[in-house]
């Protein structure tokens, strides 16, 4: 018989017990904020911030549960620097690249519940309203069907009021179309 002792315990240990890394994650993304006076300076660390903040938020694939106590902070910044309306575009990039990771990490359903659904109508600024349908297209474009069907409606009813085939930005009419063309699949698919 084999003694249990010698077994090596597989898994134990692994476990983390909270996300420690939350200061080092809202460094990495105020590290874009917009009008900081070291553009030039940033652009060349974007990389190595993006590769460090998907080692972290990657720790926490099988227990992300540790992330919600931050996310909404995560969420916030994330969505204020994409809107802002100096963003550079390769800031919005990196914004969004960000987003997306914290999205995979912790899933589309419970980041859907931090967007600032009020700037989908703001009417100040297409980049305003470019941040939040570019997340709600690829939360939609990535979700399951069924998680997300309950908030179909409220999204294309939004996205509707908003005016966009008069939008000047070509982004956001794009990501509008993207939106009502992922809602109408969720719906064609309900029979």
């Amino acid at each position: 018989m084999e003694d249990i002792s010698e077994v090596d315990a597989v898994g134990l240990g692994c476990s983390l017990e909270r996300f420690n890394e939350w200061q080092e994650v809202y460094d990495i993304i105020d590290n874009l904020e917009p009008n900081d006076g070291q553009h030039e300076a940033k652009i060349s660390n974007y990389e190595k911030d993006y590769y460090r903040f998907r080692f972290i938020v990657d720790q926490y694939k099988e227990q992300p549960h540790l992330l919600d106590p931050y996310l909404e902070e995560i969420v916030s910044k994330i969505i204020k620097i994409a809107t802002a309306s100096d963003v550079s575009d390769d800031k919005m990039h990196q914004a969004f690249k960000y987003f997306r990771l914290v999205t995979n990490v912790r899933g589309f359903k419970l980041i859907l519940q931090y967007l600032p659904h009020a700037r989908i109508s703001d009417r100040e600024s297409g980049w305003k309203r470019f941040g939040p349908l570019y997340a709600v297209a690829a939360i939609l474009k990535h979700g399951k069907r069924l998680d997300l069907l309950p908030y179909a409606g409220k999204i294309l009813k939004t996205v509707m009021s908003m005016d966009w085939k008069k939008e000047p930005y070509r982004l956001a009419r794009l990501f509008a179309v993207k939106i009502i063309q992922r809602v109408g699949e969720y719906y064609a698919n309900d029979n």
